[in-house]
């Protein structure tokens, strides 16, 4: 815990969408892993809303414009 790995990923996933020119990136975020939602929103991404996914799972979408 506390490697930086999670905002390792985010910035690979980010340059590689960029050099395929994509401008929006989407997440879906446990609404209860307070910890990676705190990445998220550090890393430039905005909460859009809350849904349920997997049958019954909470979740925040979360975007990201590049």
């Amino acid at each position: 815990r506390g490697y930086g790995i999670q905002r390792f990923f985010l910035w690979l996933c980010e340059e590689e969408a960029r050099l395929h020119r994509i401008k929006y990136i989407l997440a879906t975020v446990s609404s209860q892993n307070y910890y990676s939602l705190d990445n998220f929103i550090k890393y430039g991404y905005q909460k859009e809303k809350e849904v349920i996914k997997y049958r019954d799972k909470k979740r925040w979408i979360v975007s990201k414009h590049l």
